[in-house]
């Protein structure tokens, strides 16, 4: 009995010491600045659940280096003067050594000089204004660039769609503002007229008005650069009035959200996207299986680009150590990372080019588009 004790004793201690150096060494901390309140708290939840299912699997395959990885959230709001105080306090904590944030574009390119300055990396999930990673060689982002999501739907549009006449109805902000800029601007090159486009602010509700003005001008598409929220709105005026368009999005009404709310309002709809649950990869089938046991439902493009950016980030902390500086330089030199959202290659901006597809409402389910 003393023997087996003895024997005991020995594996609990050898337990201890195999285990516990990832579990009491001094957590590697990546703040995170994303909306969990207001306008946008629907995409931030999406945000912290694909964060948190990815740091959980880092930390049970030993972590980054020997050390447990913790990511600090802040809520941002949606609003870009809370993203400059959370950039501030992130700046000012040394324990901090990368970030991911923001949601909009608006939050992120206010926060992306305070983060510059702090030489603190600003990895973004989803902005995509063409001005925002170019900005500072400390901002990268996981969403294609507005101009290149819309010279990518305005060729669609032309050339596997097959509608020449385009209206246009975006959120007057900075991501609604490039967004517009990029299908209007590539429109000129596939030869689609654009016959009416109209703007509106934050929190409008009413859009009866302004849909009247696009129907009257009879395009044969309508081109919404609007978040899922409004566009749930939209499609319930647009019925209302009994308009039936095809409608096209560039990027932001993917979400498990806009099918829960429009339902069979949204049908039709087709959406870009550079992440498709189809794919038999077996990062993506890894990843799908993941999110859909701890959170119930299936992860969206958003969910994919989160996930990638804590694991792109753990990998360049294990490469470089965690001085601010390095690590910005060398989650710059990473290529081809094979992310749940793509392969990964920033550009010499922080831009990420990849391979795009079509997505399209059908029987309240998202599916590849097939032009039927």
């Amino acid at each position: 009995m003393k023997h087996l004790k003895k024997i005991s004793g020995i594996l609990f201690v050898c337990f201890f010491f195999c285990v516990q150096p990832v579990q009491a060494a001094e957590p590697v901390v990546i703040g995170a600045s994303i909306p969990l309140s207001g306008e946008y708290a629907g995409y931030g939840q999406i945000l912290k659940n694909a964060s948190d299912l990815a740091c959980g699997e880092i930390n049970g395959n030993g972590g980054i280096n020997g050390r447990p990885l913790e990511i600090l959230m802040k809520d941002s709001q949606g609003t870009p003067n809370v993203s400059k105080r959370i950039a501030r306090k992130f700046g000012r904590n040394p324990k901090i050594v990368a970030t991911i944030g923001d949601f909009t574009s608006s939050c992120s390119m206010a926060a992306r000089p305070i983060y510059q300055r702090e030489s603190l990396v600003q990895l973004s999930p989803c902005a995509s204004h063409p001005a925002f990673a170019p900005g500072s060689p400390f901002s990268f982002t996981l969403f294609e660039t507005q101009a290149n999501v819309g010279k990518f739907l305005a060729k669609s549009v032309a050339t596997v769609i097959g509608k020449k006449k385009a209206a246009v109805l975006y959120i007057n902000n900075d991501w609604g503002l490039a967004a517009r800029q990029g299908f209007v601007k590539a429109a000129k090159e596939y030869k689609i007229q654009i016959v009416a486009s109209e703007g509106y602010l934050e929190g409008a509700g009413n859009f009866s008005t302004i849909l009247q003005k696009l129907r009257d001008a009879n395009p044969d598409i309508l081109y919404l650069a609007v978040m899922y929220k409004d566009g749930t709105e939209i499609f319930r005026q647009k019925a209302a009035m009994r308009w039936d368009i095809q409608t096209v999005n560039p990027g932001p009404m993917y979400s498990p959200r806009l099918l829960e709310e429009a339902k069979d309002l949204a049908e039709g709809l087709i959406i870009y996207t550079a992440f498709f649950p189809g794919s038999q990869r077996p990062e993506i089938r890894h990843f799908l299986a993941g999110y859909k046991e701890k959170y119930g439902y299936m992860p969206d493009m958003f969910a994919a680009q989160a996930y990638d950016c804590v694991m792109m980030l753990a990998e360049a902390i294990r490469k470089a150590g965690t001085d601010r500086s390095a690590i910005r330089d060398a989650l710059a030199a990473i290529r081809d990372f094979p992310g749940v959202s793509g392969s990964i290659t920033f550009d010499r901006y922080g831009n990420v080019a990849r391979n795009l597809s079509l997505i399209q409402i059908r029987d309240n389910r998202f599916v590849l588009y097939s032009g039927k």
